[in-house]
């Protein structure tokens, strides 16, 4: 058998780049295989998330402006860092999911390799020119929306974490991370792990249940929403 030292598990928000309690009320979260209590993580309330908003707002337009290269040289940071400490984050899932911590393992390399490829991109996101008559070109220059949320699913929380949130930072776009409420934990140490590799706001994570997803949805300066989820929860 093999022995493995249990990690810290992270209990606080991610807001504008710092650990926060949230607000709202206090959760336990428990091992699926053993019941065991692993820590307890206040919800994100309403103006937690607010809070994150406005974060995301502030330091959105200069992370567009870091540029392509910019944002492909964080995201590769952030690769490497998931790779660093894919032991740590597997063992947390395992724990959080009940499952393997070899499949958790298996997550978190993926997901360093997407978050990669999703860096590799980041210089790909071109617009069109159409030629027209007397000289004159169409062309179209592609913006980021701005503020993005993602709602992830339980069963793989670092690795639907980490690939739903690459995408749009590689766009020039500030994320908000809702992992599932049962699982929270893997996407909390991540944003600890990667704090200094983003422009305060830029990323945040924020737990929570139904209300905090309906919130999320429903918040007028959020400008879209993606989830992984079934078709009841859609």
């Amino acid at each position: 058998m093999v022995e493995r030292t249990m990690p810290e598990f992270p209990t606080q928000q991610c807001v504008g780049g710092r650990a926060v309690t949230g607000a709202g009320d206090a959760r336990e979260v428990r091992s699926p295989s053993s019941g065991e209590l692993l820590a307890v993580v206040h919800d994100a309330s309403a103006a937690d998330l607010d809070a994150a908003v406005d974060a995301a707002q502030a330091a959105q337009r200069a992370w567009f402006k870091a540029g392509p290269g910019g944002r492909m040289a964080a995201l590769r940071a952030m690769a490497a860092r998931i790779r660093e400490h894919a032991d740590e984050l597997a063992l947390i899932d395992a724990c959080d999911t009940g499952n393997p911590v070899s499949g958790m393992h298996f997550d978190a390399m993926l997901a360093a390799t997407l978050v990669d490829y999703f860096a590799g991109i980041a210089t790909e996101a071109k617009g069109e020119t159409i030629p027209q008559k007397d000289g004159r070109l169409t062309y179209v220059v592609r913006e980021p929306v701005g503020v993005v949320a993602r709602l992830v699913a339980f069963n793989h929380p670092l690795l639907f974490a980490c690939i739903k949130m690459a995408a749009p930072l590689a766009s020039g776009n500030a994320v908000i991370i809702k992992p599932s409420e049962e699982t929270p934990l893997s996407a909390l140490r991540v944003a600890q792990l990667c704090a200094d590799l983003f422009p305060p706001g830029v990323v945040s994570v924020l737990t929570g249940g139904a209300d905090l997803g309906a919130a999320i949805c429903g918040h007028p300066r959020i400008g879209a929403v993606g989830l992984i989820g079934s078709v009841a929860t859609g």
